[in-house]
């Protein structure tokens, strides 16, 4: 989806970029470098938001733009720590600040819609758009920034690649007359103005004036998926929701929320065990579902958040094949929940398919003892590692 919310969300990259993903229990950030041409992991680190709140660590939050800002600055001064002093390093911590940046927006506080539209020119198109938006965003249009993508299908995509050859072998610019295009289903996204007023306000207080904003779901695409083209789903597991979202040429082309998320599924381990939150979320962390204490199987305390979430998302999954005639075949994982140990088997069960969690992180560049830890991490920094790559964006 090149180009797409490019003038929003779009960034220059000095070779030197930092992603920050604001979530509601942690804020997650990831510095990357360009290096001959591949992304370079400088730094990365995660904090978490239930201390700033008062509560406990891994439930979901809603603070202020004071107290996320403050989050950041903190996370910052940790990423920026010298290995052997209890200083914090002033460098690293003004290239952090200074780094082109991107900071996401939450799946559930954007719109997307795919409309259909007839076969028009695309000068006629850009017209009828945001009249046709308006059917399917529920506030004045004046309160929203609004941008969309043609979705490609088959026929587009060969088309494309047939052009791009002809350009490698045909490097004269000519001037092509205007064509009428044949989009069948357009993505539109809506922003609420306010959102961005508070992403605004939390980059100044930060003191990270360049940085932008893109709608996490396509950073976790970037991130994540890569070129493949072929259709799959996405399940990003936070704190307090579930995320789901089936792509298709690198496009969402359908995208869902579910209210259930792994706080739940702390919650459920904290009420079975009779112990505090933030023992059940250190029992979670450390166990995951194959575990027992005292003698109590922890699949069978934690199935049942778990059964709601695969059983909805096996829903969304299997209506986006019969609308579409398709046969997805693959979900991939993300979120902090998506570290839990062996959830890819539960959610394999649930929705049929093969399920991997996101390996973003181990495809970047990084010292080879690091290779099992960012593995692991990937899921979790899927979100702001797409940011920061879009932050190296040419």
């Amino acid at each position: 989806m090149a180009g797409f919310l490019n003038k929003i969300f779009s960034n220059k990259s000095n070779g030197s970029a930092v992603g920050v993903d604001i979530g509601t229990s942690s804020i997650k950030a990831v510095h990357l470098k360009n290096t001959k041409g591949s992304a370079e992991i400088l730094n990365y680190g995660s904090i978490s938001l239930g201390p700033y709140a008062g509560i406990d660590i891994g439930r979901a939050t809603n603070l202020s733009t004071d107290k996320i800002a403050l989050a950041i600055k903190d996370l910052f001064g940790e990423m920026s720590r010298a290995s052997n002093s209890e200083k914090v390093n002033s460098t690293k911590l003004n290239q952090l600040i200074r780094s082109n940046s991107n900071f996401s927006i939450p799946l559930n506080s954007s719109l997307l819609s795919v409309i259909e539209m007839p076969s028009m020119s695309q000068k006629e198109l850009e017209n009828a758009i945001p009249l046709e938006a308006r059917k399917y965003i529920p506030v004045p249009m004046a309160e929203v920034i609004l941008n969309w993508s043609i979705i490609p299908n088959e026929s587009d995509v060969a088309e494309m690649e047939k052009e791009e050859k002809r350009e490698k072998e045909d490097k004269k610019t000519s001037q092509k007359p205007p064509t009428a295009v044949k989009p069948t289903e357009v993505l539109v996204a809506a922003i609420h103005k306010e959102i961005v007023r508070k992403h605004e306000d939390i980059k100044n207080k930060v003191g990270m004036a360049g940085a932008l904003f893109e709608i996490e779901m396509f950073s976790t695409i970037r991130s994540s998926i890569g070129r493949d083209m072929s259709p799959l789903m996405i399940i990003d597991l936070g704190a307090g929701t579930t995320k789901i979202a089936m792509i298709e040429y690198g496009v969402v082309k359908r995208s869902h929320i579910i209210n259930t998320g792994s706080q739940d599924i702390t919650i459920a381990l904290a009420k079975v065990l009779d112990v505090p939150v933030a023992k059940a979320e250190e029992i979670k962390r450390e166990f995951g579902l194959d575990g027992k204490i005292e003698e109590r199987n922890l699949r069978q305390i934690i199935s049942l958040p778990l059964d709601n979430i695969f059983s909805e998302a096996h829903s969304v999954l299997s209506a986006y094949n019969r609308k579409y005639n398709k046969n997805v075949e693959k979900a991939i994982l993300t979120g902090g929940g998506a570290a839990l140990k062996g959830i890819t088997a539960v959610a394999k069960d649930g929705l049929g398919i093969n399920a991997v969690t996101s390996s973003a992180m181990a495809k970047m560049e990084a010292p080879a003892f690091l290779e099992s830890t960012l593995k692991e991490a990937s899921p979790e920094f899927s979100v702001a590692a797409g940011l920061a790559l879009k932050g190296l964006e040419e």
